[in-house]
């Protein structure tokens, strides 16, 4: 299924967004909302990371941690702060493990604060944390409000109808 065209208009114009990314899965996403003229920001990332690297050419506020390095709590606060202004948070299809565990914590603030978040499908598939912590996390935050997506078309879609 073809994503839906944009509109000239930037759809998402005025609207900030938070992109929870990493090892390549945020690319589309980043890209298409960037396009849609969101207002956006991503991270915790990695250095070199290839969401790093587009988020970068396209001029997004991102958090970054050393390569290879679990997010440290000085990643952790400047993610907090270029996110803390987002009106939503997107939890792209990125692979959860004890080193970027941490970044779940920023959708479990903007739930709290009452702001939209949306979590890709198929966590389970991406879950390497021992006890599968993230597929707990992520249960919990659908269970507390969070919306599912499953691919860009339909996270296109369920924007609009939140944000249009």
């Amino acid at each position: 299924v073809p994503a839906p065209r944009l509109a000239a208009d930037g759809p998402g114009q005025g609207i900030r967004i938070h992109v929870i990314c990493g090892g390549g899965c945020g690319e589309e996403v980043l890209r298409r909302l960037n396009l849609c003229d969101y207002s956006l920001t991503a991270g915790v990332l990695n250095e070199k990371d290839s969401d790093s690297e587009v988020a970068a050419a396209l001029g997004i506020n991102t958090a970054l941690e050393k390569p290879f390095f679990p997010i440290s709590e000085e990643a952790m606060k400047r993610v907090a702060e270029i996110a803390s202004d987002s009106e939503a948070v997107i939890v792209c299809g990125v692979p959860f493990g004890p080193g970027n565990l941490g970044n779940l914590d920023i959708a479990d603030e903007a739930l709290r604060k009452g702001k939209q978040v949306l979590v890709m499908d198929g966590v389970s598939e991406r879950d390497y944390t021992p006890g599968k912590t993230a597929s707990e996390r992520i249960a919990a935050l659908l269970k507390a409000g969070a919306q599912s997506w499953s691919d860009i078309t339909d996270l296109l879609e369920t924007l609009g109808k939140n944000n249009g």
